[in-house]
């Protein structure tokens, strides 16, 4: 689960710290408050603890997705659902995502693991 600025335990988190948040961005330049790169920004808030939530797996489930920031801006949820229904394994499945998100213009870095559950 990515924490986006506009969570709002973690705009005031980036605020209290002194940090900036414009056009809904930390610095008006990423929408990630928690990041391991972009250390140009750090002196703004943003940190590398990760937010981990746990959540119980059912046999509903299906496949557990890692994507980047530069997949989400673009693909939403449900737009994700419709690309798995197309019925395509794992290794289809994240290069049709990637390749969907460049189609859909995104300029930033792009990463997709699809780890299938069953």
């Amino acid at each position: 689960m990515m924490i986006f600025v506009a969570d709002k335990g973690e705009s005031q988190r980036i605020l209290s710290t002194g940090g900036i948040i414009f056009q809904g961005r930390v610095y008006g330049q990423l929408v990630l408050t928690r990041s391991f790169g972009d250390w140009g920004i750090k002196t703004y808030g943003v940190i590398v603890d990760p937010h981990i939530t746990r959540i119980t797996i059912n046999e509903d489930d299906l496949y557990c997705v890692i994507a980047s920031d530069g997949i989400w801006d673009v693909i939403k949820d449900q737009e994700f659902m419709n690309l798995v229904n197309m019925k395509l394994n794992t290794g289809e499945l994240s290069k049709c995502v990637l390749f969907e998100s460049l189609k859909r213009g995104s300029l930033d870095n792009l990463s997709c693991f699809v780890i299938s559950l069953n």
